[in-house]
Order: structure tokens, then C-alpha cells, then sequence
């Protein structure tokens, strides 16, 4: 079966003095739960981390209140710092 069953994003922006990146993911409901996420999540960091600093690798990575058990473990073992929206 070809359907996307999850996805994981992240979008880079340069502010004033550090870099952000804003990391969103989706899973399908009937694969929540199974360690989609943190799947996707860790791959995506994964190739993130691999950017050289001087390009657009950001420092921090910012992500939505409630999901700091997925999204801090993921992100701090990858090296970035994590940041939430309250």
C-alpha cells in the first residue's frame, strides 16, 4: 500500500542573532503510538544536524506546548536546542 503514513518538517529562519527552526510532524491516526514519530523526527534531525553551522543549520528548534516528551529528547540528542511555544 503507497500512502504517506507520516511526515516530519522543519522551516529555518535567521533572526537577529541565533537561527530558529520551527518542527512540525504529522502520523496518521491508525499509526500513532508505535514510534512513528519519533521516527521521523529523529531522521530528519539526523540530516539537519549533518548541515555545516555556517550555512542554515539553525540553533534552536521551536515547537508547540504538550509535545516536549516526543519533541526534547529527539532535538537535544542531535545537538539543537529546543524552544516552545506556552
Amino acid at each position: 500500500d503507497d500512502k504517506i503514513i507520516a511526515w516530519a518538517a522543519v522551516s529555518t529562519h535567521e533572526g537577529v542573532t541565533e537561527k530558529l527552526g520551527i518542527v512540525g510532524v504529522f502520523v496518521s491516526p491508525e499509526y500513532r503510538d508505535k514510534g512513528v514519530a519519533h521516527q521521523a523526527l529523529d531522521a530528519l534531525l539526523g540530516c539537519l544536524s549533518e548541515i555545516k553551522e555556517d550555512n542554515n543549520r539553525p540553533d534552536y528548534l521551536h515547537y508547540n506546548s504538550g509535545l516536549e516528551r516526543l519533541f526534547r529528547p529527539v532535538i537535544e540528542s542531535h545537538g539543537f536546542k529546543d524552544i516552545y511555544h506556552k
